[in-house]
């Protein structure tokens, strides 16, 4: 059950705390991968965002004053696709997510990183080929999104020039 459940919510609820407490401004070159939850928490996650984030929610310090995150009037699901483009936030996911399509409309082909893992003991060079190939086989990804999600996010999470490698 924790894998299930635990995971992908555990995630949306910390990924609310950073939203909520202004941690990418007081911290703004932070890049935070969340790993291990899939991608289907995403659309959820920005659906409740905009759902219940409104003016009386807003984190404020002891003089009243916005501690970050969304300012008035920014709907929450756009200022965390903002931190998404910014290549502030990534999310893993698992191959079989059959809702990764629905998560890169939603959110943007920028948030999502391939997990294989390597180099837990768990991982299977076979079993990865055979993931990026039906990965590569499915219709609900662009070609651009397949590049993003297999590499191209990771890159840009680790710093490193796609080009050069």
């Amino acid at each position: 059950p924790i894998h299930a459940l635990g995971h992908p919510f555990g995630i949306a609820i910390q990924a609310a705390g950073l939203l909520a407490h202004g941690i990418f401004e007081k911290f703004p070159k932070l890049r935070v991968a969340f790993l291990e939850g899939g991608s289907t928490w995403v659309p959820f996650f920005l659906d409740r965002l905009d759902r219940s984030y409104h003016p009386g929610h807003l984190q404020v310090d002891f003089h009243d004053r916005p501690v970050g995150g969304p300012k008035e009037g920014e709907k929450a699901s756009d200022y965390l696709r903002r931190q998404i483009r910014e290549g502030r936030i990534f999310v893993g996911f698992d191959v079989d997510d059959d809702g990764l399509g629905f998560a890169v409309l939603k959110a943007g082909r920028e948030a999502f990183i391939f997990g294989s893992d390597f180099p837990h003991e768990v991982f299977n060079a076979q079993k990865c080929r055979k993931e990026i190939a039906g990965l590569l086989e499915r219709k609900d990804l662009t070609d651009a999104d397949k590049e993003a999600v297999l590499g191209g996010n990771a890159a840009r999470f680790y710093g490193l020039n796609a080009g050069a490698l």
